[in-house]
C-alpha cells in the first residue's frame, strides 16, 4: 500500500534558480527577441516577457549576461513550452564553462539571499 503522503520523485535533473527578473536576448533561425528569465537550470530556462513569439520544438539561441560578471551564458536550445508571452527552452548545447558559471552566479545569489 502506497502512502499519499509520500512525495513524487521529481523529474528535473538539475537544480532550478529564480532568475530575478534578469534581461535575457534569445535568437530564433529569423529574428531575434528580449526577454525577463523566470528561472534557469544547466538543463534549461523559462523566459516570460518575450518580444518575439516562438513556436514548440523551434530551436532558439539564449544570451544572458550576468549582472558584475564578465562572461556571459549562452546556450542552445528547443522550445518545450510556448505560451503568448512567455516560453521554456531544454539546452541541447551548452559549454562547461557556462554550466559552472550558472551554479557559481546564483548559487551565491541565493546564498546572499538567505543571509538578509
Amino acid at each position: 500500500m502506497v502512502q499519499s503522503h509520500l512525495r513524487k520523485r521529481s523529474r528535473r535533473k538539475a537544480y532550478r534558480f529564480f532568475g530575478d527578473r534578469l534581461p535575457v536576448q534569445y535568437k530564433t533561425r529569423f529574428e531575434d527577441g528580449e526577454a525577463v528569465l523566470r528561472d534557469i537550470s544547466t538543463s534549461g530556462c523559462a523566459l516570460s516577457s518575450v518580444t518575439v513569439p516562438v513556436l514548440l520544438q523551434e530551436k532558439v539561441l539564449i544570451i544572458l549576461v550576468l549582472p558584475g560578471e564578465n562572461e556571459k551564458i549562452e546556450a542552445t536550445g528547443r522550445v518545450t513550452r510556448a505560451e503568448a508571452d512567455s516560453f521554456a527552452v531544454s539546452f541541447t548545447l551548452i559549454e562547461s564553462a557556462s554550466v559552472k558559471l550558472i551554479q557559481t552566479f546564483f548559487f551565491q545569489a541565493l546564498r546572499r539571499k538567505n543571509v538578509k
